[in-house]
């Protein structure tokens, strides 16, 4: 069958296949994943329930003869959290359309396989996979790093500033006096919350390297064997090295986000906020709720759809103003685990 730009364009399987290529050229761009999974919710709206303490408490002591003694549980918080609309809709050019057209009749001669079809679509569908990932790690590390996120008009323009959370996570200030101590800080932070299973400590490149890979307090204290002898690091510590003293001193290892967002006028900004820190526990700290959006229940004529994970709609269509392509979905993060994170800010220390 002889290959058309309405053909496949207008055929899910293919615009699928082209998402999915999409999302796999921007795999290790995309980190959502690392800390949350999808999870449906029946309803925009839902009650998200989480524990406001993590210390398991001793049990109490009784007489023998004596009943049990009545205990209420540890106190629960919640939160009404509602799933945010995202979606955007483009119109391919004509040059785009051009080029396309001639690869294909380039594969309808045989002289190229249908695989070149779906890499000349993949940067037109970018976009549409990997935009609402970025919009939630930006409300994800906000909400980890600073206790709440917002998406105003200012980085949504054309859009509407619905979003406003806070999470009740716990936070330390580092002092000015703990410049040349913040390890001692760091640890004695550790040791207070000992109950608590930290996996990382994540923070942006400019915090490491300001706050740790020139640190006069780590400077000697790690060697390293070079050709059989062993050489003091000085001058800039590399993260190996630093993380060698993190874990042998009980904290965690650090890990660096170097994940930019780009907003919508293309402005760009480091995903971690410099001179903080935060504590994160291993594993998954809550799931990406998502809702079915209401376009897949009724849909559009003559528009072609399919779904990626999450319910997250991509569709196709011609009208007489041109092609589009566009997709919508519905998700919000929830944070299950806000009493096992640990923001610290560092900004008090100059270096």
């Amino acid at each position: 069958m002889e290959l058309t730009i309405d053909s496949i364009l207008g055929h899910a399987g293919f615009i699928k296949a082209v998402a999915d290529r999409a999302l796999a050229t921007e795999r290790s761009k995309i980190i959502l994943g690392r800390y949350m999974g999808f999870e449906t919710t029946p309803t925009r709206l839902f009650k998200s329930v989480y524990g406001t303490t993590s210390a398991v408490r001793m049990g109490s002591v009784i007489d023998r003869n004596a009943g049990k003694v009545l205990r209420g549980r540890a106190p629960m918080g919640d939160a009404t959290l509602e799933v945010a609309d995202m979606g955007d809709r483009f119109q391919m050019d004509n040059d785009r359309l051009e080029k396309l057209k001639f690869i294909l009749d380039r594969v309808n001669a045989g002289q190229l396989g249908q695989d070149a079809v779906v890499n000349t679509l993949t940067d037109d569908f970018r976009e549409l996979s990997v935009a609402p990932y970025k919009r939630m790690e930006k409300v994800l590390f906000d909400l980890v790093f600073n206790g709440k996120a917002e998406v105003t008009i200012g980085d949504n323009p054309k859009g509407v500033s619905i979003l406003d959370m806070n999470l009740p996570i716990l936070t330390a200030e580092a002092k000015a006096s703990d410049k040349d101590n913040l390890v001692e800080f760091l640890v004695n932070l550790r040791n207070k919350y000992s109950y608590l299973n930290f996996g990382t400590m994540e923070m942006s490149q400019a915090t490491f390297f300001k706050y740790f890979a020139k640190s006069k307090e780590l400077m000697g204290k790690y060697k390293m064997s070079l050709g059989g002898a062993e050489v003091s690091i000085a001058g800039i510590i590399p993260l190996e090295a630093v993380n060698a003293i993190m874990t042998s001193l009980g904290l965690p290892a650090i890990r660096v986000v170097n994940n930019i967002v780009t907003d919508l006028s293309g402005a760009t900004s480091p995903l971690c906020p410099d001179d903080k820190i935060v504590f994160l526990p291993e594993g998954e700290i809550g799931k990406v709720r998502h809702f079915r959006p209401y376009e897949l229940n009724d849909p559009v004529p003559n528009k072609v759809y399919n779904t990626l994970a999450g319910d997250h709609m991509i569709s196709t269509q011609r009208t007489d103003e041109g092609r589009f392509i566009e997709y919508a979905c519905a998700w919000i993060p929830e944070v299950r685990l806000p009493k096992h994170i640990l923001s610290v800010d560092l900004k008090a220390i100059k270096q």
